[in-house]
């Protein structure tokens, strides 16, 4: 499916630093050139369809301090794409995203050093740290730093907290890791990862916060990694070393989907290792999630990590279900129980044994339910992520969920008979036509703006119209819909208008804000409230 241009009227180019508030606007084509720094008090605004391309090791950079909002919505997803033309495009043609946070780690002034712009400290104090917001937005074809620099991801969480929003993420076509959650807390749902070539998700330094909806597609057999680390999944260790430094690395899972090749009667290549790899000291807990079409569905490797899941339980996998790995699960080394003490004498035992230690892992030998365009031509036919009524990839169990943290479904995986993904995100991103100049200039749909934006307590709207009348300005709850602030205003002449509204006492969040005009009319936005 080709997506197509925006009515782009000029373009402006990201770079440098920024450090009061910058709002996007999504009739504008932006180049990210070099390293876009956001210092510490400095707010970069993305508004619903913005488009972005970066040029060869281009990176955008929140510092601690700083904040991004890229509020993308189903319809208008903000994108960050190479800036390669159609057909050209590669994975690594720019560096990546890398946000900082103030939230905990396990390491002492954890850093990480890069050619540009030197430094990047991370992490705290402050678990509930707020990095600003990522909602709706596509990454595509990053993951190669400037020579010299620390081996990267699309999309690195550097010490984030949870006062950071992050849902309905798409990465494609990664050279390296797609998402990398080096400590903090921040969670994240429904997020799609598209034949990226090292690791779909990568959690390391004290990460311990909650994911749910997670679906990574790996049918490109050639898609892979060929450094020591080799192709994965998910890969959870605590640190470099596999110390014990805390807090452990410990996140919970719930509801994933990994497609890989052989999912699709593909031969992956040997660099192709595991669904899910824990390794150094690793915990972690996953749930009601599908592991299918890998080298190996489990691997546990050293013996650290080996007694976390056999001897002091804080590796639980439950409720999972495995189909078509070459090896569903595997161990290294060999011995399972190296202290004679542990709960199984192997990982199979452990998984699926006839009393096994883990709560009701399935092995499948055959798996029904999900679309046959998952292994079609995705440029072809869109590929349809949903999971039929009738199926047998088993149910779902929520009693582990003892906090109410997560969303408690009846199905297994990330697929469900509703296609969360099916309006923004792209599966062939190779074919869209992004920032095309010679597009038509259909000029930008009436939308709203606020002076201040963020604001903490009073803000201006700021809109175009050709009515006058009685209008209605309305700050809504983005959960329920309902009205938290209105007020009412009467339009004397037509053109610019501004109105003033308070949101003082509210919570700090993202509120969206319609105006109603007197024919009935409704000019929409989204206001940030710190």
């Amino acid at each position: 499916m080709a997506y197509g241009p925006i009515s782009a009227q000029t373009t402006e180019v990201l770079s440098g630093t920024l450090s009061n508030t910058k709002e996007l606007d999504p009739g504008i084509c932006y180049e990210l050139d070099g390293c876009y720094r956001i210092l510490s008090g400095g707010d970069l605004i993305i508004p619903a369809g913005t488009q972005i391309r970066a040029n060869s090791q281009a990176s955008l950079i929140v510092h601690q301090g700083g904040q991004i909002f890229a509020n993308g919505t189903s319809s208008s997803p903000v994108v960050f794409t190479s800036s390669q033309a159609v057909s050209n495009r590669a994975p690594g043609d720019w560096d990546g995203i890398y946000i900082a946070g103030y939230a905990l780690t396990n390491q002492t002034t954890p850093s990480i050093n890069k050619s540009c712009p030197g430094t990047i400290n991370y992490g705290g104090s402050n678990d509930a740290d707020n990095s600003g917001i990522l909602q709706h937005v596509r990454i595509e074809y990053a993951g190669v730093a400037p020579t010299g620099d620390p081996e990267v991801a699309a999309l690195n969480l550097l010490g984030v907290g949870t006062g950071t929003t992050i849902d309905h993420l798409q990465i494609s076509y990664s050279r390296k890791d797609a998402y990398d959650l080096v400590g903090g807390k921040v969670g994240l749902s429904y997020i799609e990862s598209l034949d990226n070539y090292r690791t779909d998700m990568q959690i390391s330094q004290g990460y311990t916060g909650n994911i749910q909806f997670l679906t990574a597609v790996r049918l490109d057999p050639n898609a892979h990694d060929n450094t020591s680390v080799f192709s994965n999944g998910i890969s959870i260790f605590n640190d470099g070393s596999g110390s014990t430094a805390t807090p452990k690395t410990h996140p919970v899972i719930s509801n994933a989907t990994f497609f890989g090749p052989r999912y699709c009667a593909a031969t992956p290549h040997t660099d192709f290792r595991a669904a899910v790899r824990l390794s150094l000291n690793a915990e972690a807990e996953i749930y009601n999630s599908v592991f299918t079409g890998w080298n190996t569905g489990l691997q546990i490797f050293d013996n650290s990590t080996i007694n976390n899941a056999n001897v002091n339980g804080s590796i639980k996998m439950e409720y999972n279900t495995f189909y078509a790995n070459a090896t569903n699960f595997t161990n290294s080394p060999a011995n399972f129980d190296p202290t004679g003490t542990g709960c199984a004498s192997t990982i199979t035992n452990w998984m699926v044994g006839m009393t096994p230690c883990m709560m009701d892992n399935l092995v499948r030998t055959t798996l029904s339910g999900y679309s046959n365009t998952i292994c079609g031509d995705y440029c072809s036919t869109t590929p349809v992520m949903t999971l039929s009524a009738t199926n047998n990839v088993g149910l779902a169990d929520s009693s582990w969920d003892v906090n109410g943290d997560f969303d408690h479904t009846i199905y297994r995986g990330s697929l469900t008979n509703t296609n969360w993904s099916a309006t923004w995100s792209a599966w062939c991103p190779q074919e869209a036509e992004y920032c095309s100049l010679s597009a038509l200039k259909f000029g930008k749909a009436p939308s709203l703006q606020f002076v201040p934006n963020p604001a903490s307590s009073q803000t201006m709207v700021v809109f175009e119209t050709e009515q006058t009348g009685r209008v209605q300005v309305s700050i809504l709850d983005k959960i329920t819909g309902s009205i938290t602030r209105s007020v009412n205003a009467t339009i004397d002449n037509k053109g610019k208008q501004q109105i003033s509204i308070s949101v003082s006492g509210m919570r700090a969040g993202v509120y969206p804000v319609r105006v109603k005009l007197s024919d009935g009319q409704v000019i929409a936005g989204q206001l940030i409230v710190r």
